[in-house]
């Protein structure tokens, strides 16, 4: 199954890529934080504005990094909306549930589809190859980045570091993912050329704490896109039998009298006597020869097809239960799930698409 999938990647590279970057990316909002007053610092700049990312764990649920929306207390009330470029949308949010930089934000607007939540995993990951997506600054789409998540401990506990790309102003908040479910939340630092990420461990606690519950909406599944599906293949045509000639007629016999003359007086039929029944029988030769050497043309373009066909089925067939696996996984559920364990066709489909990713 693994040198199957490899194969599809082989043939199709880049879509595998960008089908699961773009399915990451519906659960991607940039925060963007104001309030009524303006307040400027010495440099004229209005103190009372902030930019970051957040992401969707529920219909009307998201997660950001608390230090987002911590605008100096002199500005009042911050004022949050969630934006996304890609769908058209901006509304408010207000804070649920927050505790150290990790906060909960609702609101009551719906989304657009296809935007999707992502799952979350269980358990404290380290030491493995990830994604980290976030807005940076004033852009507005969602950067897809790999990074190595490091392990503890660090200078930076009881925060992740991840390397080595850092991460810049407005990408707070944003998911850290590995296989296909969030494990982290991203976080910018003051240390110029660091990273860290809050352990996604620290929102579930939140969320049980503060009796939160996953609604059952729909989440992001790069399964649902069908990369695992080929395209289908066209089966060259049964090849035809080469057209014999027929066999060629002889010079036309002279007219004869009778064959006791013919015996008697050779030349008046010719130099030699003809016989209608060899002649016959050497027609009827060529042509069973002809129809045999058809016969078995035909037969082997067939079981050329056959083979072709079974090979195209067999394959479909084995890339589509890899992709049924993860789906069974739960990453197409409308049920909300906490990712604990990983099947081998997820492994290996985020194995293809991390390869891809850290070129």
């Amino acid at each position: 199954m693994v040198a199957i999938v490899s194969n599809a990647h082989q043939v199709r590279a880049e879509p595998l890529q960008d089908a699961i970057d773009e399915v990451f990316e519906r659960a991607v909002l940039k925060v963007d934080v104001t309030s009524k007053r303006k307040v400027f610092d010495d440099k004229n700049e209005n103190i009372c504005k902030s930019e970051g990312t957040a992401f969707l764990i529920g219909e009307h649920l998201a997660v950001t990094a608390t230090h987002v929306y911590s605008i100096d207390p002199r500005c009042g009330e911050p004022i949050i909306q969630l934006k996304s470029k890609t769908y058209h949308l901006t509304i408010f949010a207000e804070v649920d549930a927050a505790f150290e930089d990790v906060t909960v934000l609702k609101f009551g607007d719906q989304v657009p589809a296809p935007m999707c939540a992502l799952p979350l995993r269980h358990g404290n990951v380290t030491s493995v190859e990830g994604m980290r997506f976030g807005i940076p600054g004033d852009m507005e789409f969602p950067s897809p980045i790999p990074v190595k998540i490091g392990k503890p401990p660090s200078d930076f506990d009881p925060f992740i570091e991840l390397t080595p790309t850092p991460a810049y102003n407005g990408e707070s908040g944003g998911p850290v993912i590995y296989l296909f479910s969030v494990v982290g939340i991203l976080r910018h630092m003051k240390y110029e050329g660091h990273t860290v990420m809050t352990p996604v461990e620290q929102l579930l606690n939140l969320l049980t704490n503060q009796s939160i519950q996953l609604d059952g909406w729909r989440l992001c599944n790069p399964g649902e896109l069908g990369i695992f599906k080929q395209q289908t293949r066209s089966v060259p045509p049964p090849q035809t039998a080469p057209s014999v000639p027929p066999p060629q007629p002889g010079p036309p016999a002279p007219p004869r009298a009778n064959d006791e003359a013919c015996l008697l007086y050779p030349s008046l039929c010719g130099d030699t006597i003809r016989t209608p029944t060899k002649t016959t029988d050497t027609t009827s030769t060529i042509e069973k020869a002809a129809k045999d050497t058809t016969s078995t043309i035909e037969k082997a373009a067939k079981d050329t097809t056959s083979t072709i066909e079974k090979a195209a089925k067999d394959t479909t067939s084995t890339i589509e239960k890899a992709a049924k696996d993860i789906l069974s996984n739960g990453l197409d559920k409308m049920d909300p799930r906490i990712i604990s364990s990983s099947s081998e066709a997820e492994i290996t489909l985020w194995n293809e698409y991390m390869a891809q990713r850290m070129r």
